[in-house]
This record gives C-alpha cells, sequence and structure tokens, in this order.
C-alpha cells in the first residue's frame, strides 16, 4: 500500500476505508521506497531521509534485519509553508539479534 492522501490539513488519515479492517488502518505498511518517494519533497526533507537511510543502515550492521519501524512526527505531515520538520521520529521494533561479532568469554 503507498502512503495515503493527505488529509485537508495537511496529515495522514487514521484509516483509508472500512474502519475496522485493520488493513486500512493506521499504521500503514509502506516501502522505504514509497516512503522516500512520498518525503523527499524539499532539500531539508532529503537531509533528514539520509540521517534515516543511515541509521537503518546502521541496525542493520548491528545483526538486526527483521522488524518494523513506525515513523511519526511533523516529518510524516505536509504543513512546511507553516513549519517545516526538523527531524523525524522513530520507534524500531526488532525481532531478534545475530551478533556481527563473537563473543570471546
Amino acid at each position: 500500500m503507498p502512503v495515503p492522501a493527505f488529509t485537508l490539513d495537511g496529515i495522514l488519515p487514521p484509516f483509508t476505508g472500512d474502519p475496522t479492517d485493520r488493513t486500512t488502518m493506521s499504521p500503514f505498511r509502506v516501502t522505504v521506497q514509497e516512503f522516500v518517494a512520498s518525503f523527499a519533497l524539499t532539500r531539508e526533507r532529503v537531509q533528514i531521509l539520509h540521517g534515516l537511510l543511515e541509521l537503518r543502515r546502521r541496525i542493520h550492521e548491528l545483526g538486526i534485519t527483521r522488524g518494523v519501524q513506525w515513523i511519526d512526527g511533523s516529518f510524516v505531515e505536509m504543513n512546511d509553508n507553516v513549519r517545516a520538520p526538523r527531524d523525524v521520529d522513530v520507534v524500531t521494533f526488532f525481532v531478534g539479534w545475530r551478533s556481527s561479532t563473537t563473543d570471546e568469554t
């Protein structure tokens, strides 16, 4: 599912269809490519996205390869004419962890 259309208030809707159907409710599942395509709209947003992608790369380097991230805050709002985002709020949920180093105990 691509990032849904914003409401007139410049925010993502709480749901896009039947409000009792989990597949149409927030949080919306999107690919990294869909997310970047929807939010890389200004130079400032692109810089923030570079930081987010670097975070994801470092998490992967730690051996965390399965999980989801919830992204929130002003970055996922379209109110740049009022206040442009200065950061992105991220919560990471991951499954398991395989260390890329071995413990020598």
